[in-house]
């Protein structure tokens, strides 16, 4: 096309009528009725330039076609007749193009299959249409055709035109070759300015005009500028070229964006979050005044070069502080060399005041295929080294430091091997003269070996138990025969307090974690308690409303820390 007053007459008529068509004819394609007034006004200038009615040497139109299916033949045929010449050297000429023009077909067509999902709420599937592409493509070049993809422009327009099935597509090839071969005189006076303002509306279409958006805020300016630099290198070099600086910059783009994330999901103190082991009151106040000498952080994401100092100027602030530090990383995507370095670093702060670094849920293998336990393990980071502790999840993690707090108090060593008796529970401290030994005429003693099961889930039961020695793990059996530990319960705490107080079956199973010592109390049994001491029952009940408000209490106190963290 040349820039003539016919041209940019007929370009503009065209796309008048492109714009136009859509409102008055909804049965006829809007690009056919552009093409017929397009070619319309140029015969209507033909009238007073009679020079436009000649076809040979017509710059302003297609121009003769020469078509027919033995041309065909003689142009498939032409083509296998040269492969006898290719050879070696001819293979590694054409490599590298090759290449290129399948990625670059590849990205095409997915590009255009998003479009269209969005404009058609559908979704394709990736795999199938780039098969689908290589097959025809393969077709095309035994045939002596070219390769294509499926690309945006005759996409929209077939859309727009009313195709709604995979099979517009191919009875618009059906078509496009039965017009090419018959009636190819008549095309050759298609004017290129017609075909020009179909295209300029159709690109006009296709602009995203919510990407100007992208310039109103400072951290989507880089957004915009990447659509802007791929546009220019595909206007000013080539499509290939547009999109390898489009992978270029996205990659930056992700980047960027792995930086500005947090990797710190969530993080906590000590006196904000605990294990699922159970504390009586004693030991919970313990770990409330000892609670801001432990860190606790969720990590997230990629831990690479781009995050690593984020995260220790989080930490180095608490590191003078705090004795314990806690590293959840189940949620950790990558990690590298420097975030390693980064974790050595913060160990040897903690090893000088002789603290610790706890890692925990460290995952053993990541998307990409990497066991971090062992990459951790080759760097020096193994069970045995000083002042550094791994556990498979955050609640053995917790568990672990909140023994070390209790531990390191005299308080917490005094008598914690020996059975606890009666009045030594803080639960029964305080009663009146001669309640205890009431209760103990209706409570029994019961004894259960490691891993032993001393209730299940559905089991009908009315008693509570009161732990004299060792520990009791309550879990949640879960299809496939998982357990989905709830809580730990250690000497001087109680549990089944539900049955025992609505009497209706047990709801989670409860199993020794060792050589467990009880008192047991029925509610049947505590009946004749009632009726005979009714003072004392009314002080039981008391108490035990008094500890499980409690535990609602630090319930609450670690959901309002994990909604705020």
């Amino acid at each position: 096309m040349v820039w003539s007053g016919t041209s940019i007459c007929v370009g503009l008529v065209t796309m008048a009528a492109m714009l136009l068509a859509p409102r008055l004819l909804k049965l006829i394609p809007a690009a056919m009725v552009a093409l017929f007034f397009g070619i319309g006004t140029y015969f209507a200038m033909a009238v007073l330039n009679p020079d436009l009615l000649t076809i040979t040497n017509n710059r302003l139109i297609i121009g003769p076609i020469s078509a027919s299916g033995m041309d065909a033949f003689r142009t498939a045929v032409s083509q296998w007749s040269h492969l006898e010449l290719f050879n070696a050297k001819d293979f590694l000429m054409i490599l590298v193009p090759f290449l290129n023009l399948a990625v670059l077909l590849s990205m095409d067509t997915l590009k255009t299959c998003v479009i269209l999902d969005v404009m058609t709420q559908s979704r394709h599937n990736s795999n199938k249409e780039l098969m689908g592409q290589g097959l025809g493509n393969i077709v095309s070049a035994l045939a002596g055709g070219i390769p294509g993809s499926g690309t945006m422009g005759p996409t929209l327009v077939n859309l727009a035109s009313g195709g709604q099935i995979r099979l517009s597509s191919v009875f618009a090839g059906v078509f496009a070759g039965v017009v090419l071969l018959l009636l190819g005189k008549l095309m050759a006076w298609i004017p290129l300015a017609s075909l020009a303002g179909v295209l300029i509306v159709i690109a006009f279409r296709m602009l995203d005009k919510n990407s100007l958006q992208l310039l109103k805020h400072k951290s989507t300016v880089f957004d915009f500028l990447v659509i802007l630099a791929v546009v220019i290198s595909a206007v000013s070099m080539s499509l290939i070229v547009a999109a390898g600086v489009g992978i270029a910059m996205a990659i930056a783009l992700f980047l960027r964006d792995q930086i500005r994330s947090s990797v710190i999901r969530r993080k906590f103190f000590g006196n904000q979050k605990f294990s699922k082991k159970r504390r009586v009151t004693e030991e919970l106040s313990l770990l409330e005044s000892h609670g801001k000498g432990t860190i606790i952080c969720e990590l997230q994401g990629q831990l690479f070069f781009g995050t690593t100092d984020q995260l220790f100027t989080e930490l180095e602030p608490h590191l003078a502080k705090c004795s314990f530090v806690v590293l959840d990383m189940r949620r950790v995507q990558s990690l590298d060399f420097t975030a390693a370095n980064m974790l050595r670093q913060i160990h040897n702060r903690l090893k000088e005041k002789q603290g610790y670094l706890v890692l925990a849920s460290i995952p053993m293998n990541l998307p990409s295929g990497q066991n971090v336990k062992k990459y951790l393990a080759s760097l020096g980071f193994t069970e045995t080294g000083m002042n550094l502790k791994f556990y498979p999840d955050l609640d053995s993690a917790l568990e672990w430091v909140e023994d070390e707090i209790i531990n390191s108090s005299s308080d917490g060593k005094r008598g914690a091997r020996q059975a606890m008796n009666l009045k030594d529970f803080e639960f029964f401290q305080g009663l009146p003269n001669g309640a205890i030994e009431k209760l103990a005429t209706t409570i029994t003693e019961e004894s259960f070996h490691m891993g032993e099961k001393i209730f299940s889930m559905g089991d009908k039961s009315d008693r509570i138990y009161f732990i004299r020695k060792g520990s009791v793990k309550i879990g949640l059996p879960l299809t496939g025969g998982t357990i989905h530990h709830l809580l730990t319960l250690s000497r001087g705490d109680f549990f089944g307090e539900m049955s025992f107080l609505d009497k209706e079956t047990r709801s989670a199973d409860a199993i020794a974690v060792n050589d467990v010592l009880l008192y047991v109390l029925s509610r049947s049994q505590f009946e004749r308690i009632n009726q005979l001491h009714p003072e004392i029952a009314g002080i039981f009940f008391e108490r035990l409303a008094h500890a499980i408000s409690l535990r609602l209490r630090l319930t609450d106190i670690e959901l309002m820390a994990m909604e705020e963290g």
